[in-house]
């Protein structure tokens, strides 16, 4: 089976290849690296936001708190367009899914997700971080025809079990 990972060939020209399961190499300018420092960069800042959002956006509406997170977002990520232009001008047709990925997924998924730090706390609501892998694996068993083994299965059962202590559930039937 292949996955595709992204490799820059040069400075200018990304492009997603198809590789053997299991590499993790990626080329940046002709070099080779095995490089996971940016997803565990947005993994900690994950971690943070979380609890920067329950200390300081307290009393603060969830809608507001989305605005001003994706709009400062935005705000920042936009000087990087100088620096890595687009390699084509957009379609109206990929604009418009832009927009609506950015309205109805991001936009209404940080508007939940500051509504659920609210109402149940951080903790809480950064525990269903634990389930992607769950779904990733899931997705890859029922469309990918990849195979269920033991390890996943031991694997989804340590998730549960996490979850469990976590969110302080017991052991026992309930009254």
């Amino acid at each position: 089976k292949l996955q595709s990972r992204c490799q820059v060939h040069n400075s200018a020209t990304p492009r997603m290849t198809a590789e053997p399961r299991g590499s993790t190499t990626v080329r940046y300018a002709g070099r080779a690296r095995n490089n996971h420092t940016p997803g565990t960069n947005a993994a900690t800042a994950y971690a943070i936001a979380g609890v920067y959002a329950r200390r300081y956006m307290t009393g603060m509406a969830p809608p507001a708190a989305a605005t001003g997170s994706q709009l400062s977002s935005a705000l920042i990520l936009a000087p990087l367009v100088l620096f890595f232009p687009p390699l084509a001008t957009p379609s109206p047709l990929v604009l418009l899914n832009v927009l609506a990925l950015a309205l109805f997924s991001s936009a209404l998924a940080f508007v939940l997700y500051f509504r659920l730090i609210a109402s149940i706390g951080t903790v809480r609501t950064l525990s269903v971080n634990y389930l992607m892998p769950l779904f990733g694996v899931g997705g890859g068993v029922l469309i990918l025809d990849e195979p269920l083994t033991a390890n996943v299965i031991a694997g989804a059962l340590v998730i549960f079990a996490g979850l469990a202590l976590i969110l302080g559930a017991k052991p026992g039937p309930r009254a």
